[in-house]
């Protein structure tokens, strides 16, 4: 893809083109795993550092795998402490590479911040950490990624929260591979006791309801 006539744009529209850009990255993350929005927020290029000491506090999230992506989140990081862990591969990896190689530098560059561990980098600082959790400053605001990604729903035809997606993942599993709510489980990152709970009620319509909402 092309970013056309990029020295003519004003510096508000190309932070808008590129924030187009990193709403096309998180839909390829979420489309592979519907995680939690910190989850994505979060996601790591490099090692997480102290700032001051520039001692690692947590490994890298998300490397390479010849012409794939994995990601890895530790259990620490995430709500029900169960380690996440998938593969993006095909269009979906191209489309995180294009971000990565391609947009991220211009964002940026563009919006002149100082580069981050993070996979969408930012001036905000973590927040809403589980104890013990120590993210150095450098994500985007919850209020971006919020921007981001309702920009991209918006294009695909899915208004949907990062919440929601997770929820009609979930659904979508289940009417498809009925009764398999350890692939459902599996899929979102949950327990399959929760799934059952959330999911295992013969309610169609309350099911959808839910997922809408």
């Amino acid at each position: 893809a092309r970013l056309e006539a990029w020295e003519d744009m004003p510096r508000d529209t190309r932070l808008e083109t590129l924030k187009l850009g990193a709403s096309a990255a998180i839909w390829a993350l979420q489309l592979c795993r519907p995680r939690r929005r910190a989850n994505v927020m979060f996601e790591r290029l490099r090692a997480a550092r102290d700032p001051v000491t520039r001692i690692a506090l947590h490994a890298r999230t998300l490397r390479e795998d010849g012409r794939d992506y994995v990601s890895l989140t530790p259990k620490g990081e995430v709500k029900n402490l169960r380690k996440l862990e998938f593969v993006i591969r095909a269009q979906d990896a191209e489309i995180l590479r294009w971000w990565i190689e391609e947009l991220r530098p211009l964002y940026i560059e563009t919006r002149q911040i100082a580069d981050s561990c993070y996979l969408f980098p930012g001036t905000a600082q973590p927040r809403n950490l589980r104890a013990g959790l120590d993210l150095p400053p450098g994500c985007v605001s919850g209020a971006w990624f919020a921007e981001a990604w309702t920009a991209g729903a918006a294009i695909v035809g899915l208004r949907l929260t990062t919440h929601q997606a997770r929820h009609t993942a979930a659904v979508i599993w289940l009417a498809r591979h009925p009764g398999d709510f350890a692939g459902a489980a599996a899929l979102i990152g949950s327990s399959e006791r929760i799934v059952r709970e959330k999911y295992g009620a013969d309610d169609s319509a309350g099911i959808a309801a839910e997922a809408r909402a």
